[in-house]
């Protein structure tokens, strides 16, 4: 066991032989360093005007085998015996075409820990568009004896607050006790069914209190860890965090240096220095240099932010036995994979999400060029509610087309002879009752196409009911199991997508569904969990989980790869299982299944975070008993991402019609054309869940399209400035909604923004454009983009 003191001798003789590795493109550079006696670690990352010094507290790879252990006690991620042994061995790097046809740098850096017989390869994968990297970890066992690893970690670094301290002896150095947490928070998104996408910043100096840990010569133990359970990936956090500095951020790092040289003698001292620098900081998007991260995985995943003292550190994983009982046996000369993550730097919140919305498009599978939304109708929420029938169906066909959306979905239901439907799902065959003429459910489809519409159909592909037909005509290897027997869940067997029978069924399902009724949308609903996992064929629980999720990813690009044309929608129950795993491989992401459209706006505002803002399916719940106001309300929650309405069309007023249209037209005019290029911007800050006044854009650099919700507020204006504003240089049309009855918002452009004049004690909404003034002097036209 390597004790923290000998590790600290060894680290600090090295330093005088240290090597060091640049690497990366025109929007981000990455430093590596390392040394004979000191693991290989990211030292400096610098983009986007940031530059951030890094110590080697924290190798770039962590890795727990049940054979080994923590040098330091605790239950992190990092701190283990094989991280402190990898040595640097080789690398490489090159330049390729994904299959999307993304260009791409790729560093590939080869480590071993000879005593342990293990290798390991962290691969970078890097746009050359974008200053974000995917990171993932290969480990390899080159010994004769079986290991069983417990963890892996993708990527760990320090986070950059001891970057000044320079050379200072421990005992010096902790004086500060968790004195860089003052200088960062964290901002974590907490979700819930009906409530996704509620996010929050929390000071780290809440979560690392000071210790005088200095004492005992030991690093602190503890760590802020977030993770998920299951294959809910998104069902009660967020698989992306980010870390942004405190706009005294420069102020605070020279006081540390400062701390360091002995011109500060105790933490007391820090305290009191460091009270007056953040007073007065609680500030939209003003802050210092900003973290990103994700974690692309839709099984169980872990990131955690951890206290060493004079610096904090982040890391990111995949599952791991403490949280998911995951581990995996690997026999010589076999390897395993982590599953990949995201990181990437920036100047503000602003700038980090646009590198990241950036990242998500040219890693998608399509990639961005293929990302064109449609107006999607579907007959679910507050509409047939699963209970769809031919004649039902027809008059919202009709109405649909009418309006002018592009795709009808037809939701859950469409295959069950009764309303019961729930534990009947898995054959796919649509009900003779429900559609009883001579060409079924086909009468309805090419009514579809008819309207000028492409037809669309609800499945789930990951559930069989344990009523359903074929339940029991499938082998029990089909699904997922554990103690020898089928895993049920709300009356569902879960398919288990490691089986090649699992995989030929749903593929030949769909292929059937997509020849019999010309279909070319689906939406993939996932409605339960799998819980811990699987043991059958595993070497643990979560290692059976983690390999289904693996192969549900080939069968959906498979089906992608043989079906350019056809748009996959991702569903779980609204959004409990948006991580970029799996919306990298769809088209559309349905964000909730909030059927209040009082309470939407806060969920469209925060979409983005987690999707491109192409992707996000926000429900629009416009309904015939509305006014103009409340109409127009609910009808904004989906303008700025893809289109997707819901609701009794064909029993509106002629008026609610026109509105719709109306609403269509500034979508397919004004936003449509700059939203798979634009980049999401929250002029106000992301709202909370109660927020009176919820405000989102998006931002081409020359046209701002901007959405503003109302609700029950007391406030008589709001103030918002887009990005790099310059009141002269600007103008704003009020693009949705117009006409007679609705009360008047006035705008005055005015030197510090756009002073918006808001209706009190209501529900009311308005999108705006905002044009730029362009090098010739003058402004877009007052009309749509195109």
């Amino acid at each position: 066991m390597m004790k923290q003191g000998t590790q600290d001798r060894d680290e600090r003789r090295d330093k005088t032989m240290q090597s060091r590795l640049t690497w990366g493109n025109e929007h981000i550079q990455l430093e590596f360093t390392w040394g004979s006696a000191q693991p290989v670690f990211c030292s400096a990352i610098s983009a986007d005007g940031v530059e951030l010094g890094l110590d080697g507290a924290i190798p770039v790879v962590e890795i727990l085998c049940s054979h080994t252990e923590r040098w330091h006690v605790s239950d992190r991620l990092v701190h283990t015996e094989i991280g402190a042994a990898l040595r640097y061995r080789s690398h490489i790097t090159y330049h390729q075409q994904l299959a999307n046809g993304v260009e791409v740098d790729v560093l590939v850096l080869s480590l071993a820990a000879e005593d342990y017989q293990i290798e390991a390869d962290l691969t970078l994968t890097l746009p050359s568009e974008c200053a974000m990297f995917r990171a993932e970890t290969a480990v390899y066992n080159r010994g004769r004896q079986d290991i069983a690893v417990e963890s892996v970690t993708s990527w760990c670094s320090t986070i950059g607050a001891g970057s000044h301290c320079g050379e200072v002896k421990e005992a010096e150095a902790r004086q500060g006790n968790s004195a860089w947490a003052t200088a960062w928070s964290v901002i974590e998104g907490q979700f819930d069914w009906l409530a996704e996408g509620r996010w929050q910043e929390r000071k780290l100096t809440d979560l690392f209190p000071a210790l005088s840990n200095d004492m005992t010569g030991r690093y602190p133990r503890g760590s802020y860890h977030v993770s998920s359970s299951s294959t809910w990936s998104t069902a009660a956090a967020a698989p992306m965090f980010m870390l942004e500095a405190s706009p005294r951020f420069d102020a605070l790092t020279e006081q540390l240096r400062q701390m360091a040289d002995g011109q500060i003698k105790s933490a007391g001292q820090f305290a009191e220095s460091r009270t007056r620098l953040t007073a007065g900081t609680e500030c939209q998007d003003q802050g210092g240099p900003v973290w990103v991260a994700q974690i692309e995985h839709s099984g169980p995943w872990r990131w955690e932010i951890g206290d060493l003292g004079t610096d904090g550190y982040f890391a990111l994983a995949g599952p791991n036995q403490l949280n998911h009982s995951w581990m995996h046996i690997l026999a010589p000369e076999e390897s395993f994979t982590s599953v990949p993550v995201s990181v990437g730097i920036a100047a503000n919140r602003y700038a980090a999400m646009r590198e990241l919305t950036t990242y998500r498009r040219n890693m998608r599978e399509r990639g961005s060029k293929k990302a064109y939304p449609r107006v999607i109708f579907n007959d679910y929420m507050n509409t047939i509610n699963g209970d769809p029938t031919t004649a039902a169906l027809m008059p919202l066909v009709q109405a649909a087309g009418e309006v002018g959306c592009d795709v009808f979905v037809m939701d859950c239901g469409w295959y069950a002879d009764d309303g019961d439907w729930w534990d009947t799902v898995g054959q796919w065959i649509p009900s003779r009752w429900r559609f009883p003429g001579k060409n079924g459910l086909r009468e309805v489809t090419d009514a579809i196409r008819r309207a000028g519409m492409i037809p669309g159909l609800w499945i789930e592909p990951d559930v069989v009911g344990v009523n359903s037909p074929i339940a029991h005509t499938l082998p029990d290897s089909a699904f997922l199991q554990r103690s020898g027997r089928r895993i049920v869940e709300q009356g569902r067997y879960q398919f288990d997508f490691r089986s090649d029978v699992t995989q030929q069924y749903m593929r030949q399902a769909v292929e059937r569904l997509i020849a019999d009724f010309d279909i070319g949308y689906f939406k993939f609903d996932y409605n339960v969990t799998a819980g811990v996992g699987t043991d059958y064929q595993a070497d643990s629980l979560g290692d059976g989980l983690l390999e289904h999720v693996r192969a549900y990813y080939h069968w959906l690009s498979a089906l992608r790869q043989d079906h350019p044309e056809l748009m996959i929608e991702n569903c779980a129950s609204g959004g409990m299982r948006q991580d970029f795993g799996v919306t990298s491989r769809t088209d559309v992401q349905s964000t909730s299944d909030q059927q209040d459209w009082r309470l939407y706006p806060p969920i469209t505002a925060s979409a983005a975070m987690l999707v491109p803002p192409e992707q996000a399916g926000n429900w629009a719940y416009p309904h015939e008993h509305m006014d103009r106001e409340t109409f127009a309300f609910a009808t904004s929650a989906t303008l700025l991402g893809n289109f997707y309405l819901s609701g009794y069309i064909n029993r509106m007023e002629h008026w609610q019609r026109d509105m719709l249209r109306q609403a269509m037209d500034a979508y397919r005019g004004w936003i449509r054309p700059l939203i798979g290029q634009s980049y999401p911007w929250w002029p106000l800050g992301l709202p909370c869940w109660d927020s009176d006044v919820v405000a989102y854009g998006l931002a081409d650099g020359r046209t701002y399209v901007l959405t503003v919700w109302a609700r029950q507020s007391e406030r008589e204006e709001i103030v918002i400035a887009p990005p790099n504003f310059v009141g002269e240089q600007y103008q704003v049309h009020t693009v949705f909604p117009s006409g007679p009855d609705l009360s008047q918002w006035d705008v005055e452009v005015r030197a510090d923004g756009l002073h918006i004049r808001l209706p009190r004690r209501c529900y009311a909404a308005r999108t705006f454009a905002i044009t730029v003034k362009g090098e010739d002097g003058t402004f877009l036209a007052d009309t749509p983009v195109c």
